[in-house]
């Protein structure tokens, strides 16, 4: 158990020719070094952050927006009204919608959409 514990710590702290290609690598670094590279990592999980969230914002538009536009044209009689229902309620207004289409069949409800 010794032997593994040992190998671990010098494969960590002395990273030889023989094991990576002439690769050496300086695990002491300096302080100014080692917030560098921490600075840099923080950089780009930032950048995946704003990524993911302008994705998530996008796709969020697009589902309401159409919304809106599925109430409008499902409720001619009252698209004002049925519209702002939906822009403030979307998802309300989309299981509502499922409801009414899908589980109850209703006839001639929504045929264009």
């Amino acid at each position: 158990m010794v032997d593994v514990v040992a190998a671990a710590a010098l494969n960590k702290y002395l990273k030889g020719e023989k094991l990576y290609g002439g690769d050496q690598v300086n695990t002491f670094k300096s302080k100014k070094e080692r917030r560098e590279e921490r600075e840099g990592e923080a950089g780009l999980g930032i950048a995946i952050v704003i990524l993911y969230y302008s994705y998530v914002v996008i796709v969020g538009l697009i589902v309401w927006i159409g919304v809106i536009v599925m109430a409008v044209r499902c409720n001619p009689q009252n698209e004002a009204g049925y519209g702002i229902l939906a822009a403030v309620f979307s998802g309300v207004y989309l299981a509502q919608w499922l409801v009414k289409r899908v589980m109850l069949k209703q006839d001639g409800y929504c045929v264009g959409v």
